[in-house]
């Protein structure tokens, strides 16, 4: 609930105003309360929210960083209390300066790992795939500027696909971006599908019973 103040001139007629409180309910869409787990996921939450609510970092406002501290609990707002004045005065620098105290080195190591083994696994939708290798690497390295990141994940993606749709790939493209490793690989992916035997089976079934049909006295007129 918010309070929002209107001004009202007496009915007197005199130079006074009265000033009116009135509360109105708002519909705000919240994040959940932070206090450990997978920090980037929760951050993923909340930005989403404030751009539900409006809540917006302009060059003369910053409504996050005076949202955030209110969803911290436990141990993510002890850091963020303990974080010098200086290094949180926006979204941005407190974000990075929690990212530092909420993912230790060994925890870091640790995503970089997951990062490095992470293939497209079958059936799985190469999309899915690409955006668990972005979340890995900015858990590995908070600080990976935009560039470094995409030419990494562009790497490791290639590096995870299945020989054969790899091979098929550099064939068609020897320097494919990632979007265009996407893509072709869902174009594998469907015509493979519908060339596996399961479906070969099927078209061959249908074909026979066809045949079989066509050779009955009533439809010999084919």
């Amino acid at each position: 609930m918010c309070c929002i103040g209107i001004s009202v001139r007496n009915k007197s007629g005199g130079s006074g105003e009265t000033l009116y409180s009135i509360a109105k309910m708002s519909s705000s869409i919240l994040p959940g309360g932070f206090d450990n787990g997978d920090f980037e996921c929760w951050l993923q939450e909340f930005d989403a929210c404030c751009d539900a609510n409006g809540w917006k970092v302009a060059e003369d406002s910053d409504d996050k960083i005076l949202k955030l501290p209110a969803f911290l609990r436990g141990r993510a707002a002890s850091h963020f209390y303990a974080i010098p004045v200086a290094k949180c005065a926006t979204y941005k620098d407190a974000v990075a300066e929690l990212k530092k105290s909420l993912c230790p080195a060994a925890q870091c190591e640790q995503f970089y790992s997951e990062f490095e083994n992470r293939a497209l696994r079958s059936g799985e939708d190469p999309r899915v795939s690409k955006w668990e290798l972005e979340n890995l690497l900015t858990k590995a390295d908070p600080a990976l500027s935009s560039d470094s990141k995409s030419t990494l994940v562009q790497c490791q993606f290639m590096g995870g696909l299945p020989n054969p749709i790899k091979l098929k790939l550099l064939e068609h493209n020897p320097t494919p971006n990632v979007e265009e490793m996407l893509a072709f690989t869902q174009r594998y992916r469907a015509i493979e599908g519908y060339t596996s035997p399961a479906n070969s089976s099927h078209v061959a079934l249908v074909i026979q019973q066809l045949l079989q049909l066509r050779m009955t006295p009533s439809c010999r007129n084919w």
